[in-house]
């Protein structure tokens, strides 16, 4: 039975022939936007998108798998080396009909891998936006974002203490770690006894991971390999996955959807640092802060800005505004009821589950409040056999780099006694590499219903005001330095808001 990859997107049909047409039947393969053809080249340039769809086993065959079932079917270097030493290269653009003949002279099969140069795992490229997936690499390249993350001593030291403090289950075991950035999380593996660890990282943050490894004397212990974990291929199956893919709200940037794909390398009983995570999501008031939001647009308010009167645009201002979550240290006292939560296994979710999420608040109040917005916030747990730890970004919690994340309603909500605020969140993933956020609300008896959207990839970061968790250089056993063990390094001082009542 033909191998196939199925899309409902924008397709285009492509005849491959890999013989005398004469004599080879050929294979349709179904691309799901993959290229565009040059208007004076002829030459198909690569977008994002392939989906191979094979109609003829014996054609199907010269494209070797790199994975047994899913995920990008065919591999150049596959094609390049296998058996009957068949090469493939562009012949004939017509339309929307491409031809590759397997036939060719070897010296032209360069020019055709080079066409596909860009196109990687397919797993990744059918569900992100090629531009934003370049800007996002881009920025994770940078040490100064390496920086920010690395000096958040509250994630930092978490993640290493998860490690020692559960060094038995990393003793003598293979670990990847999945978007390794600088490679600390390689180090701490190390420390804690893995055998081997591989780090992967899509970014040219890779090289310099590399050159972290060599100046730390562990190229025997860490290898390095650039490339994403949707596209690479390990020379073994590991033991641990680990990795660090939380982004704000817990699902920005879409790297949980990688790190449970990375699955595919771990060997049954393998397990994953975090293990799970939940979600928490609870009503806020903070007046304040509306007004903020509120006044931003207030310069489209103007009748004569220069002469120019800005007012047609006021409205739509607001609503930019508003659109935009805000990113910032939530007051745990402006919090309003228990948390609503959705929680994830990641040894089980799979990649589909994650691009939506929903999640019913319910909020009943007691007495006259204004509710301004959702606030949300999330933990993750390592599971270990000697200890179990929770990375928590609540607002109760010690402050990390992701803070909690507010959407706020275009209109606050006036509520009375025993009135019943119902939310439906529902994030659903975009190409962007993010999620668009529609928060559909009703008060009930009234039953009068609204609908706020926000963008998550355009966040508005308010953090002014707030005290860095870093203030000068890390002490050694707080970076993990010679000599300290998991009891010296010690667990962060961390709490869970998820189990707290909290009320104005």
């Amino acid at each position: 039975m033909p191998w196939s990859c199925q899309f409902s997107e924008l397709k285009v049909n492509v005849q491959v022939v890999d013989g005398p047409p004469s004599t080879h039947p050929a294979a349709t393969i179904t691309l799901t936007r993959p290229m565009r053809v040059g208007e004076t080249s002829g030459v198909a340039q690569p977008l994002s998108d392939v989906c191979f769809t094979f109609d003829a086993v014996s054609s199907a065959e010269l494209f070797r798998p790199i994975l047994p079932e899913n995920s990008f079917l065919c591999s150049m270097a596959a094609i390049e080396t296998c058996p009957t030493k068949c090469i493939a290269i562009i012949t004939r653009v017509s339309g929307d009909i491409i031809t590759l003949d397997f036939n060719a002279c070897r010296s032209d099969f360069t020019m055709w891998r080079s066409i596909f140069a860009n196109f990687t795992d397919m797993a990744f490229h059918t569900t992100r936006d090629y531009s934003s997936a370049k800007e996002y690499f881009g920025y994770y390249a940078l040490l100064s974002q390496q920086q920010n993350m690395l000096t958040d001593f509250t994630r930092t030291s978490t993640y290493q203490y998860a490690c020692l403090a559960n060094a038995a289950q990393f003793n003598g075991k293979v670990v990847c770690d999945v978007g390794c950035g600088t490679g600390i999380l390689s180090f701490f593996s190390a420390r804690a006894g893995a055998r081997k660890v591989y780090g992967v990282d899509a970014s040219n943050m890779a090289d310099h991971a590399q050159a972290l490894v060599a100046a730390n004397g562990l190229g025997d212990v860490i290898s390095i390999i650039k490339g994403k974990i949707e596209d690479i291929e390990l020379p073994e199956m590991v033991d641990i996955l680990i990795s660090e893919p939380m982004g704000m709200a817990l699902l920005n940037e879409r790297m949980l959807e990688s790190y449970v794909h990375a699955r595919k390398w771990l060997r049954p009983g393998g397990t994953m640092y975090p293990s799970s995570s939940t979600m928490y999501c609870a009503p806020f008031t903070d007046e304040q802060l509306y007004q903020e939001l509120a006044s931003r647009a207030a310069f489209w308010d103007s009748d004569s800005f220069f002469g120019v009167n800005l007012q047609a645009l006021k409205d739509h201002a607001r609503k930019e505004s508003f659109r935009q979550p805000v990113i910032d240290a939530s007051p745990p006292e402006n919090l309003l009821g228990h948390p609503a939560e959705v929680s994830f296994d990641f040894l089980t979710i799979t990649e589909e589950d994650l691009h939506e999420v929903v999640i019913p608040v319910h909020f009943e109040a007691e007495h006259p409040v204004t509710v301004h917005g959702l606030s949300i916030w999330f933990d993750v747990l390592f599971d270990g056999p000697v200890e179990k730890v929770y990375l928590s970004t609540s607002p109760a919690s010690p402050a990390t780099h992701w803070y909690q994340t507010r959407c706020v309603f275009t209109r606050p909500l006036l509520m009375s006694p025993g009135e019943v605020l119902i939310c439906t969140v529902k994030f659903t993933a975009n190409e962007k590499q993010s999620y668009d956020i529609q928060i559909d609300r009703v008060v009930s008896p009234s039953n009068k219903r609204s609908v706020d959207t926000f963008n998550l990839k355009e966040p508005y970061f308010r953090l002014s005001g707030y005290s860095s968790t870093f203030s000068g250089r890390p002490t050694p056993a707080q970076f993990g330095g010679a000599g300290d063990d998991a009891s010296e390094a010690g667990p962060p001082e961390a709490g869970r808001l998820g189990d707290m009542h909290i009320t104005p």
